[in-house]
């Protein structure tokens, strides 16, 4: 999802967005964002990266799944050794 977000908005600046970038990683008013300058601050600016939308981890989106979990039927944690057997 990040390498997604980080092409489409960063490297390819999809539907006007470059700002979104920009905003994550902390470079206002300069050129392109690298992807190793992307990877330093996602490190170093985990809650400005992650608190926009384009950058947020997957487990955040439809009310997260810490606040979903309930309403699930099944919940298991994929293992390749395993996986086939649960999912037949």
């Amino acid at each position: 999802r990040f390498l997604s977000a980080f092409r489409s908005k960063c490297k390819n600046k999809e539907d006007g967005h470059e700002y979104a970038c920009k905003q994550a990683f902390g470079r206002p008013g300069v050129g392109s964002v690298s992807f190793e300058h992307a990877i330093t601050q996602l490190d170093q600016r985990r809650n400005q990266v992650f608190s926009n939308p384009h950058f947020s981890p997957a487990h955040q989106f439809c009310g997260g799944i810490g606040n979903t979990l309930d309403y699930y039927d099944f919940v298991h944690q994929l293992r390749t050794s395993t996986t086939h057997d649960h999912m037949k």
